[in-house]
């Protein structure tokens, strides 16, 4: 195998891992972004006539949330 045959083949390495990263990524971004639809859900369903703190929690969970999704 000389040089060129071993680039190429460490470059068809490199790309594989970097779309199996992407998707693992992919999957998460995913994830965050149900989890932080399901924080609005509870947010909304229970910030009216519930104790502050809990209502405040709540919100930083989602604005935490916010944080990650645009990242």
């Amino acid at each position: 195998m000389d040089s060129s045959d071993e680039v190429t083949t460490n470059s068809e390495r490199i790309a594989k891992k970097q779309d199996e990263l992407l998707l693992e990524l992919s999957a998460t971004v995913n994830a965050l972004s149900s989890i932080h639809q399901v924080l609005g859900d509870i947010v909304r369903l229970t910030s009216v006539e519930t104790p502050g703190g809990v209502a405040e929690k709540q919100q930083n969970l989602l604005d935490e949330l916010r944080k990650w999704k645009e990242l």
